[in-house]
């Protein structure tokens, strides 16, 4: 049994939101709405209050398009539903809010594709919620304010903040950004970054109409958030700690990952359903007005982001069943669920590993690891086992024409000039 192609929850996937109050079908569509809930954190969470808590978010959803500015609400109205949804899934599945006024998180169109956008307020709170320190500020300096950094025996920052009526802190005018750690235990840790090491992140981001245009200053203080991040630490098998990871790489999107890439993240929620079964999800919907969920999915999960309630990539769901119906007015079987990608061998990660730590001798403390995690996070937006072929070959020629530097992994303006070969 197939989906109508003018039933409700394809019409709403397939088209442009078009108006904010249009927010309000979702109500109405219980397979999607069950989809969002089953993302957020915590397995004690009832099915009510993950209903609850799905309801809400697509209320402050309608308020965040609603009072946006002009020109931001005409492209979100341009987005998909279906990509609506997903951003609403990822915000769910980090368990922070779309309450402008906190910041935890935003809605940035790419095109046709909105994306969620974890704002840097969100990773504070994602960080305090590790129970690994005891507060974090993050803050910048404004041209005009006397800022500096101190070393030897008494390190630290100095920062005199100007309140004098007339001061401009335009996003033009910042100098420094920085991160103060307090730790539960030890002295206080920061991290800072100059206007130089600023732009050199934004310089690595493919998308030139993105959030860095509109929103500078909160681009920077996530940069120094991402780089100072190493410095706190970490439990990865906690779920705090693998919702604070699935937030760096869900933010990947916003730092040099093709805006093409986001917008495979629009078939999620599609393979999902098709996961569940047509004749499901189809009595869903004639039963719109029903209080229940959706079932849970019987599958265990098998990755990082599965297990930390997120959305998975179309190609790793599981396709529809063969005994699918064909497509309507078409007589012929549905079209076969894509293939698996490749992955590279063993063999060729053990050489790509051996090359970067033969040219990476005696050049940097950083370990080897940790300079290849930071190159593919910024490059293919996940870890090195997980790549693709496709993914592995531009990761590795990005390094061969020196797109990176050597000792720490950040991005090179003038990439391909005389660099080393990889």
């Amino acid at each position: 049994m197939t989906e109508p192609e003018n039933s409700p929850l394809v019409l709403f996937r397939q088209s442009a939101l078009a108006h904010p109050d249009r927010l309000w079908a979702l109500h109405e569509l219980a397979p999607l709405v069950g989809v969002i809930a089953r993302c957020w954190p915590g397995e004690t969470l009832k099915e009510s209050q993950r209903k609850e808590r799905t309801l809400k978010l697509i209320e402050q959803a309608h308020v965040y398009i609603t009072n946006s500015n002009p020109k931001v609400r005409a492209k979100l109205e341009q987005c998909t539903g279906d990509s609506i949804v997903q951003s609403l899934a990822d915000t769910a599945s980090l368990g922070l809010s779309l309450v402008k006024a906190l910041g935890e998180t935003h809605l940035v169109p790419y095109g046709t594709c909105c994306t969620h956008m974890t704002g840097y307020p969100g990773f504070i709170k994602l960080i305090i919620q590790t129970g690994m320190v005891a507060s974090v500020q993050v803050d910048a300096a404004y041209q005009g304010e006397h800022f500096a950094v101190r070393g030897g025996t008494n390190p630290g920052i100095d920062h005199d903040i100007r309140t004098d009526d007339g001061f401009d802190r335009d996003d033009l005018r910042i100098t420094h950004v920085y991160m103060i750690v307090n730790n539960l235990q030890g002295p206080p840790s920061w991290c800072v970054m100059n206007r130089q090491q600023i732009d050199k992140v934004r310089a690595a981001s493919k998308a030139s109409d993105g959030p860095w245009r509109y929103w500078y200053g909160e681009m920077a203080k996530k940069s120094v958030i991402r780089r100072g991040r190493k410095q706190i630490p970490l439990r990865t098998e906690d779920q705090s700690g693998q919702l604070l990871l699935r937030a760096m790489e869900l933010d990947n999107r916003d730092f040099g990952i093709l805006r093409a890439e986001a917008e495979k993240q629009q078939n999620v929620l599609w393979c999902d359903y098709l996961k569940r079964g047509h004749a499901a999800v189809d009595a869903e919907i004639i039963s719109a007005h029903t209080e229940s969920l959706p079932p849970p999915m019987d599958e265990e999960p098998t990755t990082e982001s599965q297990a930390t309630g997120g959305a998975q990539p179309c190609a790793t769901a599981a396709s529809p069943e063969p005994e699918q119906a064909a497509a309507p007015g078409t007589g012929a079987p549905p079209p076969p669920a894509p293939a698996e990608p490749a992955n590279p061998s063993p063999r060729v990660l053990a050489g790509f590993r051996a090359r970067v730590a033969e040219k990476r001798a005696g050049m940097s403390s950083m370990p080897d690891a940790e300079f290849i995690d930071t190159v593919c996070e910024a490059e293919i937006g996940c870890p090195l086992t997980g790549a693709t072929v496709e993914q592995y070959e531009r990761l590795n020629a990005a390094l061969k024409a020196g797109e990176y530097t050597w000792d720490e992994g950040d991005r090179v303006p003038d990439a391909g000039e005389g660099k080393n070969d990889g």
